[in-house]
């Protein structure tokens, strides 16, 4: 027997608010363990300073290295989700597996530079955790975003105007 096409889509956009609410939740997770690791750096550096002999160089590199990574982290995290949102409007199928490992390799490129970012906060000081700041922003503004997008990226939506906001 076959099931009808509004409940067969019912039961499509439950399992996606689950995977949205999933989504959410790592996330936050990984936005709050780089503010936390931030927090513990910015602690350190006020009680204790910098660590010593790391020289000037070395967070130099890592902080360097970090910005790169998150940079291209992020473009990385665009092209994916670009690529299942033009999927879905060409009207081919677009899995919610698909969708939230998107969502979740976009994060992890974004959340382990931020994590290099305080290593170099603790070995050269704090201005470093700026690109820290930068990468829990950017995890902070996909949070804010991923309803709408993973509703888009699915076809569960008219439009996906989220593109050009």
């Amino acid at each position: 027997m076959q099931v009808p096409e509004a409940k067969a889509d019912t039961g499509r956009s439950e399992d996606l608010s689950r995977a949205i609410g999933q989504a959410r939740m790592i996330l936050a997770t990984l936005a709050t363990g780089s503010l936390v690791f931030a927090a513990i750096v910015l602690g350190l550096n006020a009680t204790r300073g910098p660590i010593l002999g790391a020289g000037q160089i070395l967070p130099q590199i890592l902080a360097g290295l970090a910005l790169v990574l998150l940079t291209v982290g992020v473009c990385i995290g665009v092209v994916l989700t670009r690529r299942l949102d033009a999927r879905a409007r060409n009207q081919e199928e677009v899995s919610i597996e698909q969708i939230t490992g998107s969502v979740v390799v976009s994060a992890a490129l974004v959340e382990g530079p931020s994590l290099l970012a305080t290593v170099a906060a603790l070995l050269g000081g704090v201005p470093y955790l700026l690109i820290t700041l930068v990468g829990a922003a950017a995890l902070l503004v996909q949070w804010l975003r991923l309803p709408d997008r993973m509703r888009d990226m699915a076809g569960l939506t008219e439009t996906t105007a989220w593109h050009h906001r």
